[in-house]
């Protein structure tokens, strides 16, 4: 069967540097796939129309495929889908933003919060316009599937199905250990004949971050003060779950 990599972009997940890679692969064969604004939504079944329409294909990136990963018998997607600690993304979010908006104008309504909000207040206007959303619980509502869980929440159940339908890739990768996650996936494509480029391009990393994780959030956490540190945590609590399990799934 046809087998075709597809690329999940998760927001500031290290997704244009797993294009690079794609790029650097595929050549002319790696197609971005998206909708026609930034809202948009593409379901799986649309995937696969694109692809049997498009049989020179081998690799395709999106900001805008929803899960689950579609099922056919004329294609065999393999899904790839990098995770980030969800605390240490909320900053990568609002400075990214911040960029867009200071030099292109109000191209979205988060660029154009971030470039005249501080941080602080930029999380309170992410935490009041949805239930769970951008920089809390992004992940977890991404893997589900649906954009109502923007206004509804997210309990044991709905988190359960989230970590199957992670933990049921074949493969998932972590930002913070991006080489030996790119070496996973090589191993796990020479299976199916697919030669994985590795090289590729770092794109839109802060030069000026720290370099450790953990002097990272202890900077977000002095920045924001101890009160919207810990609403942080609370609006992303079952991101950081879904994160540290991921990391120890990874480990066994």
């Amino acid at each position: 069967m046809r087998k075709v990599l597809v690329h999940y972009h998760i927001f500031k997940n290290a997704g244009s540097t797993v294009d690079s890679l794609l790029q650097n692969t595929f050549g002319q064969a790696w197609r971005a796939f998206e909708g026609s604004n930034a809202a948009s939504r593409i379901k799986p079944e649309e995937l696969v129309d694109f692809l049997v329409g498009h049989p020179q294909v081998k690799a395709v990136s999106s900001h805008h495929l929803m899960f689950p990963v579609p099922e056919s018998a004329l294609v065999d997607v393999i899904p790839i889908v990098f995770l980030r600690h969800p605390l240490d993304r909320v900053r990568s979010v609002y400075e990214f933003e911040r960029k867009q908006g200071q030099m292109h104008g109000p191209v979205s309504l988060g660029a154009e919060h971030a470039a005249r909000l501080s941080l602080g207040d930029y999380l309170r206007w992410r935490f009041g316009s949805a239930l769970n959303g951008v920089v809390h619980n992004c992940q977890t509502a991404f893997l589900l599937g649906s954009r109502k869980y923007s206004r509804r929440p997210i309990g044991p159940v709905e988190y359960d199905q989230a970590w199957q339908a992670l933990s049921g890739l074949r493969f998932y990768g972590l930002v913070e250990d991006f080489d030996a996650s790119v070496t996973r996936l090589g191993k796990l494509l020479d299976d199916s004949a697919i030669a994985l480029a590795r090289e590729y391009r770092v794109v839109n990393a802060n030069p000026h971050r720290a370099d450790d994780l953990d002097g990272r959030l202890a900077g977000l956490r002095k920045d924001l003060g101890e009160a919207l540190w810990a609403e942080l945590l609370e609006r992303n609590a079952w991101d950081l779950r879904l994160y540290e399990s991921a990391v120890n799934n990874l480990k066994q």
